[in-house]
């Protein structure tokens, strides 16, 4: 009988550690939950370290393999704001979910009043590597002129001020980059999204004037090339939010050699929306809702309110012209276009000299500003937002916007929903609770 106690003794007391040891782990995850630390609750930093592998939930798309190279993980971003609390939310959900977006570095203009650390706080924990600087100092050589800065004529304001601010930002921004082995940047804005340039059956006329171009060199141009990206347009391309993201749509065309993905810049053209007003059923179709009140009661979100799905009316696509009624100036709304650059092949001479213009942030990229390619040779696009008046007109001091420019973006006829997916993708993707977290006002404290 004692032979047979001594066993259950030693195993009752081996079920009393386990049971212990259980007890004492759930004790400590639930203080955890009462007291976060101070880390837990960090804003990003300047330079934060290495993130882990971005989770599902937020509505991540790309690999989440931690040993996978970073090339093939996440794309990144330079992005200079000012005021835009209101667009972040959006901007960071909608290319986190497509590209996918993994690395941002942010540029604080000094005539901000906003800081953009009240919307990027909320990305903790999603794999998201964002660096802000504050300071115009970490990237321009000196301070600029006050004076420049706020001069009554916007002319000059722009090109004595915000363009060189924003040259210089690319520059540095780029050489940060390349110093951290990143390979895929776009250089774009708070108000500018990539997706996919699907064909459409009105491209003719919009763009017939426009000569079919994939290189800036016209030796490199050929028939064979042309036609596979027209059947690319055609028949291959996939859908926002769909069933590939941007990079991985751009490795595999790179592996079935549709030009141009083997040089170290790409231009990307972009198309104008204006801020005319759709129907609501068609602002809402494809979303949790018929309107915004069935879409706050089911997500806590009015997709209405999202730029992307708001505006859906634009310009004519390509080099497009015209002069708006009432005026005199011609008027070219998709003006040039802007850069993905790939900073495998970007050499380092390339980033020397402060570009020449935002369109243009390397060497390589110099005749993109002036020149760019062709919108029906371009397998991407960005589409460009006015937003709404009230949006367009928000920013303090900037003596940029006038009643006249915005008037002109009135006068579109065209309507696309290409990237209309995107959203519903996202939120099934990340779920309501993240979803609603994440898309609201980037002013308001959540």
């Amino acid at each position: 009988m004692r032979l047979i106690r001594k066993p259950l003794v030693g195993i009752v007391l081996i079920f009393l550690s386990m049971f212990l040891l259980f007890f004492n782990t759930l004790l400590i995850d639930f203080e955890k939950y009462l007291n976060p630390s101070a880390s837990d609750n960090a804003l990003p930093a300047d330079e934060p370290s290495a993130p882990s592998a971005p989770s599902a939930p937020w509505g991540w798309r790309g690999t989440a393999a931690p040993d996978a190279p970073d090339a093939t993980r996440g794309m990144s971003a330079c992005l200079l704001l000012r005021d835009d609390n209101d667009r972040l939310p959006e901007w960071l959900a909608y290319h986190y979910h497509v590209l996918p977006l993994l690395h941002l570095v942010i540029a604080v203009d000094p005539e901000s009043t906003e800081d953009p650390r009240r919307v990027l706080d909320r990305w903790r924990g999603s794999g998201l590597d964002v660096a802000v600087w504050d300071e115009e100092t970490r990237y321009l050589p000196e301070p600029l002129s006050a004076s420049d800065c706020r001069h009554e004529d916007p002319e000059i304001r722009a090109r004595r001020c915000f363009v060189p601010r924003q040259t210089y930002f690319f520059q540095e921004c780029l050489r940060h980059l390349r110093r951290k082995g990143r390979k895929w940047v776009l250089t774009f804005d708070s108000d500018e999204f990539v997706v996919f340039n699907a064909h459409h059956a009105n491209e003719f006329r919009t763009i017939r004037t426009e000569k079919f171009r994939l290189y800036h060199d016209p030796k490199r141009n050929n028939d064979t090339e042309t036609k596979l990206i027209q059947k690319t347009r055609l028949e291959r391309m996939p859908r926002a939010g769909g069933n590939a993201t941007v990079l991985e749509f751009i490795e595999r065309q790179r592996r079935d050699g549709v030009a141009p993905w083997d040089g170290p810049c790409v231009s990307i053209p972009r198309l104008r929306f204006g801020p005319t007003e759709s129907d609501p059923s068609k602002v809402y179709e494809g979303t949790h809702g018929t309107d915004a009140e069935q879409n706050l009661e089911r997500t806590g979100v009015d997709p209405g309110k999202l730029d992307t799905l708001r505006f859906r009316i634009h310009a004519r696509r390509g080099r497009h012209t015209f002069v708006p009624p009432g005026q005199t100036k011609i008027y070219r709304p998709n003006n040039n276009g802007k850069a993905l650059v790939d900073l495998s092949r970007t050499s380092e001479e390339s980033l020397q000299n402060v570009p020449s213009s935002p369109h243009s942030p390397t060497e390589d990229c110099k005749n993109i500003g002036s020149e760019g390619l062709s919108y029906s040779g371009s397998l991407l696009r960005i589409q460009h937002y006015s937003g709404s008046k009230e949006r367009y007109f928000g920013k303090v001091n900037d003596t940029r916007r006038t009643d006249w420019k915005f008037d002109r973006d009135l006068y579109f006829d065209l309507e696309d929903d290409d990237i209309r997916p995107w959203y519903k993708d996202f939120v099934d993707a990340a779920g309501i609770h993240r979803t609603k977290l994440l898309l609201n006002d980037g002013n308001n404290e959540q």
